[in-house]
């Protein structure tokens, strides 16, 4: 139950409006429009007097908020600009995608085809010019590299991808909107 400032009539928790008066249940008693005319105290009914029974309505059905015709728009895009966010993000995965695909394949390209060029380089950073290292570990230790650098190069694909993911999740889609 609440009661309404502006006549102190008790209403339900489900009205938005006073049953009495129809002042909204945030009006303030002052202020808030024509105020109407409360009964006084001094105009109580006769003790033996039957009270008044009075006919409360059911508030109205409240619509769904897309409805509502002073209701702001649920979206803050424009519909032009909403499309041209969730192109960008298709764009993204596409490209991300892409890239995420070719650049490891072209490091691994490059590891097989320059070997005799880039292992000394990719080895001294691992041992010691002058270390008698087996062959098995220095082939391994240069694959095992040549895997990582892969993998590294395909994080830049995966990030945009992920962003164009992420752009396309968060603009709105558009909803229909019923006729009548």
């Amino acid at each position: 139950m609440w009661i309404c400032t502006r006549c102190q009539t008790s209403n339900e928790e489900g009205y938005a409006r006073c049953i009495q008066c129809g002042a909204s249940r945030s009006a303030r008693r002052f202020g808030a429009g024509t105020p109407i005319p409360a009964p006084s105290v001094s105009e109580a009914p006769p003790a033996g007097a039957a009270p008044q029974v009075r006919q409360v309505e059911a508030p109205p059905a409240r619509a769904p908020r897309a409805q509502h015709a002073d209701a702001p728009a649920a979206h803050s895009l424009p519909y032009e600009k909403r499309v041209v966010r969730c192109a960008i993000g298709r764009w993204l995965v596409a490209l991300g995608l892409i890239l995420a695909f070719v650049m490891p394949l072209l490091a691994l390209l490059l590891a097989v085809t320059r070997q005799e060029a880039v292992k000394p380089t990719v080895m001294s950073v691992y041992f010691p010019q002058d270390a008698a290292i087996p062959p098995v570990l220095d082939s391994v230790a240069y694959w095992l590299t040549a895997l990582l650098a892969a993998l590294l190069v395909a994080l830049p694909g995966l990030s945009a991808a992920g962003m164009g993911r992420l752009l396309i999740r968060l603009t709105p889609p558009e909803r229909k909107r019923r006729a009548g």
